[in-house]
């Protein structure tokens, strides 16, 4: 197992941040739940050569900075515990460490860890769902945490997340995925265990933004959407396409005025760039989005994950791909996580959309990727909101 995960480490880039610096990933930070059960493997960065020490729930286990100064170390599985417990983590230029310098993490619990991922529905926080003051005022739940994820797009595989663990109460939960609080509610309730939901989401984003590139050119069936993608980033230029889009809206006006004055049906609105450009910004290039925002995650121990994303794949060019885009996703995000790791997502829900022709080839999509084992598909037709696309 020590073997798999140095391999994984070296293949996300995990190397030193600065050799100065002696720190764990953001993810160990106060108030964090770490996962029952399993194996938990636990990293920072130091000088290289150095020595690292972590002690937690009894445990001790001693390691070495490689020579780019990271360090990883695994903890035997432990059971749930809502006790909250200190680990500390130091270092020392010996073997037999004297703790020259160390960190310390504070209130910890132990029970199930749920990553939740995908576009606005996923983003969606507690404060624009139904009676959000009724539930802000229930939600005393402080066994219950929340990492959001708040890095950005990159071009590269990130290192470190910038994100920070929050209890939930009633003055915190507001800003809580929606999704991932009345599911986590719902376990806590269910099990008594604490209950860990990592959010890494953006709203209107498309599903390749979220995979590895060497996932997607690997697979045929959707490398040339891939490559179009490329494309489409590569050419992105805002003053050169608002230009273009001026004239289309001029166009658009004079086919209005003579459809009026001749009794005619009016011809469609040519869509707004400006929010095209926007959602590009946002994703960034291919694989923007895993690399910023699911890399620095890696291989945090979880007990599943949750996707609920779809809508931005419904058009011509994507939606027909969207099984195939769906099923390389949750196969690479196992082999990264080098675990089977349960993978729940929620098809799209029933709402009247100008490109609703395509949402019925995204749910056919999402059906299909129930053929992977240990996948769960929830169904939303009968609850979504005709003019709400956030059921």
């Amino acid at each position: 197992m020590i073997r798999r995960i140095t391999v994984l480490l070296l293949f996300l880039g995990i190397t030193a941040l600065s050799a100065a610096e002696f720190r764990m990933a953001q993810l160990f930070s106060d108030h964090m739940v770490l996962q029952r059960d399993k194996f938990v493997t636990v990293w920072g960065w130091g000088n290289p050569g150095e020595w690292v020490t972590v002690e937690f729930a009894g445990q001790k286990v001693s390691t070495q900075c490689n020579n780019q100064g990271a360090w990883y170390a695994v903890l035997q599985p432990m059971a749930a515990s809502s006790e909250p417990r200190k680990m500390l983590v130091y270092g020392s230029d010996q073997p037999v460490c004297k703790k020259q310098r160390w960190v310390e993490i504070n209130d910890i619990l132990v029970g199930e860890v749920w990553l939740g991922s995908g576009q606005s529905n996923m983003a969606l926080t507690v404060n624009k769902c139904l009676n959000p003051e009724v539930e802000k005022a229930n939600a005393k739940y402080p066994l219950i945490r929340e990492f959001h994820e708040w890095s950005s797009t990159s071009s590269e595989a990130r290192l470190d997340s910038t994100g920070k663990w929050t209890p939930c109460s009633p003055e915190t939960v507001s800003s809580f995925s929606g999704a991932l609080y009345f599911m986590a509610r719902e376990l806590h309730q269910k099990l008594g265990v604490p209950i860990g939901i990592i959010n890494s989401s953006v709203g209107g984003t498309g599903i390749e933004y979220w995979m590895r590139t060497e996932a997607q050119m690997h697979d045929p069936a959707i490398r040339d959407n891939l490559i179009r993608a490329q494309n489409d980033f590569k050419n992105l230029n805002y003053e050169k396409r608002q230009e273009k889009y001026e004239a289309e809206i001029a166009a658009w006006n004079t086919e209005v005025q003579k459809a009026q004055a001749e009794g005619k049906p009016l011809p469609p609105k040519p869509k707004d760039w400006f929010w095209i450009y926007t959602i590009y910004k946002t994703q960034g290039p291919p694989a923007g989005l895993f690399n910023g925002k699911i890399a620095p995650l890696i291989p945090y121990a979880l007990r599943g994950i949750v996707w609920y994303q779809g809508e931005a794949n419904c058009s011509p060019e994507r939606s027909k791909l969207y099984g195939d885009h769906l099923q390389l996703l949750i196969s690479d995000w196992r082999k990264l996580w080098r675990e089977e790791l349960p993978f729940l997502y929620v098809q799209l829900p029933g709402y009247k959309s100008e490109n609703g022709e395509w949402w019925p080839y995204v749910r056919e999509g999402q059906l299909k990727a129930l053929s992977l084992t240990k996948t769960g598909m929830i169904t939303t037709l009968d609850i979504g909101e005709n003019d709400d696309i956030h059921p």
